[in-house]
């Protein structure tokens, strides 16, 4: 498989890991999905030829090295956005809600950086709907610089929403 299957040139090798992807339904299978904010939109075409196929996007969909600064991170926000929304168009796709040092590097010592993380959060939230959603870890990764898991947790789950997800004692997103 090409390592640049959505945006490469190699139509032959493209078809050829279409048509195995378009087996999986046949398997009872799901496919996680990984991919760059540029390469959402052309997985979300692939997803939609394939709406028996499940398919969820892992890591947040992939933003990279925000600053936490709205207006300067506009430009990667934008390509993000218009990715995530096609996505989310799908019925059949989801989104795991993790990689979040990645998507903005040290998010949890600084305030401002901790609250635009959390907008993001609640926009991809509200975008795909809490059930299909779900709270995931890049574990070890996302320890680096000493965030733990509970720690991580304790921030992003209760707090994602300005409003609860669903009456106590659960919501769709942390509780099934």
């Amino acid at each position: 498989v090409p390592h640049d299957y959505l945006s490469g040139e190699d139509e032959d090798a493209k078809a050829r890991w279409e048509k195995g992807y378009g087996l999986l339904v046949a398997h009872n299978l799901c496919f996680d999905l990984q991919c760059n904010p540029h390469q959402l939109a052309g997985a979300a075409a692939l997803c939609a030829r394939h709406p028996s196929v499940p398919v969820v996007l892992d890591h947040f969909g992939h933003p990279r090295h925000l600053t936490g600064d709205a207006a300067a991170d506009e430009p990667t926000l934008a390509v993000w956005r218009a990715g995530m929304t096609a996505l989310a168009a799908l019925p059949h796709a989801h989104v795991k809600l993790s990689m979040f040092g990645y998507a903005m590097p040290n998010w949890w010592k600084d305030p401002v950086k901790e609250e635009q993380l959390k907008i993001l959060v609640r926009w991809v939230i509200e975008l795909f709907g809490a059930k299909r959603c779900m709270f995931a870890s890049n574990w070890p990764v996302d320890g680096v610089d000493g965030l733990t898991l509970p720690d991580m947790y304790s921030r992003c789950a209760p707090s994602t929403t300005p409003r609860p997800l669903a009456p106590p004692p659960c919501s769709p997103l942390l509780c099934r």
